[in-house]
Parts: C-alpha cells; sequence; structure tokens
C-alpha cells in the first residue's frame, strides 16, 4: 500500500519480485570485486536491499524515505544507511569522493522522475574510475531521456540483464565513462605507478623515458638546444648506464669515458604550432 501511496517517490507500482532481487544482488556481487565499495541507492522495502547485504555487508546504502530507511537500518543495525538524497552522498560520507565506486541504482528515472542532479551525480562517479548499474523499468524508451543525458556526458551503457518476473519487467544497464578516470584513490594511485624507474629500452618508455632522456641530454649540453636529435638522447643514456653499471658488465667501460653528443641539428624544421616546449607522455 506504500508504494501506491507513494508513487511520486518510489515510481512503483509494487515490490520488486524475489527474482529480480536475487539476480541483481549476484550482479552487484560479482561486478564489486573490482571496485573498493560498494553504494546501493534506493532501499524501498528491502527485497533487494537485504540480498545485496546479505552478499555485501560492506556497502552503503542510500534512501530518502523515512519509511524505507529506518525499518532497514534497525534490521541491520551495524551497517551504515544514509538518509537523504542521492545526490548529497558524499556531503554524508566524504571519503567515498576518493574511492572507485560501483553504484548500484534502484532509483525510478523514467518520465517525471528524471533528474539533471542525478545524472551528474552518476557522471562523477563513473569519470572517477567507478561504474553505476541502474535499474530501468521496460518499456525502456520511458527512460530514455536520462540515458540520453548519460550519453551525452560521455557514458555508456550495456544492458546486463532482464527479469521478465517483475511488475513490470525490468532490466539493469551498467554505465562507465568513455573518458579516462579523473581522480583514483591513494591506494590505487600507489599500486598504479612502478616501484623503479622504467628502463629506457622498455617498450613502455617510449614516452615517458626518451623524452626524459632527451631533456637530460639538453641540460648537459646547452649547445643542442631544443632541436636536440634522438642520438644525444642515446649517449646520455647510455653514459648513465656506464656509470652505474658493475665491473665487466658491457656497459662498464663507458663509465670512464666522456661522451660526445652529435652536434645540434640545424636544419630541422619544426611542425607547425610547435613551440619546443617538452613533450608529455600520453596517459
Amino acid at each position: 500500500m506504500q508504494y501506491l501511496k507513494r508513487f511520486a517517490v518510489t515510481g512503483s507500482l509494487c515490490p520488486s519480485t524475489r527474482f529480480f532481487g536475487e539476480r541483481a544482488a549476484s550482479e552487484v556481487l560479482r561486478l564489486s570485486r573490482q571496485f573498493d565499495r560498494v553504494v546501493v541507492a534506493g532501499v524501498g522495502s528491502g527485497v533487494v536491499a537485504d540480498r545485496i547485504h546479505r552478499l555485501c555487508p560492506d556497502a552503503v546504502f542510500v534512501e530518502c524515505e523515512a519509511r524505507f530507511a529506518e525499518p532497514f537500518a534497525r534490521r541491520h543495525p551495524a551497517t551504515i544507511v544514509v538518509q537523504d538524497w542521492l545526490e548529497r552522498l558524499f556531503d554524508h560520507q566524504p571519503q567515498l569522493r576518493t574511492q572507485r565506486l560501483l553504484l548500484a541504482s534502484f532509483i525510478p528515472t523514467a518520465g517525471t522522475f528524471y533528474s539533471d542532479d542525478l545524472v551528474r551525480m552518476f557522471v562523477q562517479v563513473c569519470r572517477a574510475g567507478g561504474s553505476v548499474i541502474q535499474m530501468r523499468y521496460l518499456p525502456h524508451r520511458m527512460s530514455a531521456r536520462f540515458f540520453e543525458g548519460l550519453t551525452d556526458r560521455g557514458i555508456v551503457s550495456e544492458r546486463l540483464f532482464t527479469v521478465a518476473r517483475n511488475l513490470p519487467p525490468v532490466s539493469m544497464f551498467a554505465l562507465k565513462s568513455r573518458l579516462s578516470p579523473v581522480a583514483f584513490s591513494h591506494h590505487h594511485l600507489a599500486t598504479a605507478l612502478p616501484a623503479h624507474p622504467v628502463p629506457a629500452h622498455r617498450g613502455t618508455a617510449l614516452g615517458t623515458a626518451a623524452h626524459a632522456g632527451a631533456g637530460l641530454a639538453a641540460a648537459s649540453h646547452p649547445g643542442a638546444g631544443q632541436a636536440a636529435p634522438h642520438g644525444a638522447a642515446s649517449h646520455s643514456a647510455s653514459g648513465l648506464a656506464g656509470a652505474h653499471a658493475p665491473p665487466g658488465h658491457p656497459a662498464a667501460h663507458l663509465s670512464g669515458q666522456s661522451v660526445t653528443p652529435r652536434p645540434a641539428a640545424t636544419h630541422v624544421t619544426p611542425r607547425p604550432g610547435a613551440t619546443g616546449a617538452p613533450l608529455r607522455a600520453a596517459r
């Protein structure tokens, strides 16, 4: 009855079925291993939320309706339950801003339930390296405006599954950013960086080490200028390698010799628009 009385908030005529609850919970568990934290938005009657809690007890739950949030919090007293709109989640849990979130959303988005604030929240989560899985009732065209708003902001969607034994039938879609993440947690940033400098001969050093070697050569031989040739960088790198090579190493004979770089190339014409500033390796 609460669903009929509060349709303007719930967006549904009746609670979800156990078939949808079990399928959604298993999907959240499957995807959760790729992220730092699970956030569940839209507790409702608890058919889906209780099953997700059973599999992901560390999840954070968000529900704007006290009639749904309070009973759920009593059933799970050790769980974080935020009673507010999802868009204000970071006001209550600021530490989540720096984490890669899996946001499982059961918030209605069709028709008059469209919210541009919610679209921006989803975009923020995805661009930070997280992902959103969003419930979508059939027919899907009812929520087309919401998903088009995400597409316009660089978010792509993929249907995960559809459950027909629900009223109305419902699908779950996975959302992720088409762009590279713009923020990482400290943990992922530390693990993403190599523990030691990348050797210049490694393929991954094509952008970073080659430009760094060229910068060292230009700093050691100002005459080379900004148009220092690739050979100067190679000689500089060889000299550094020889200086640190152990006795008997093939490069050890270079440590006691001064390496003279090639003369600066004066005939090289930069491409139009080039300023001569050092290049940055592509991310």
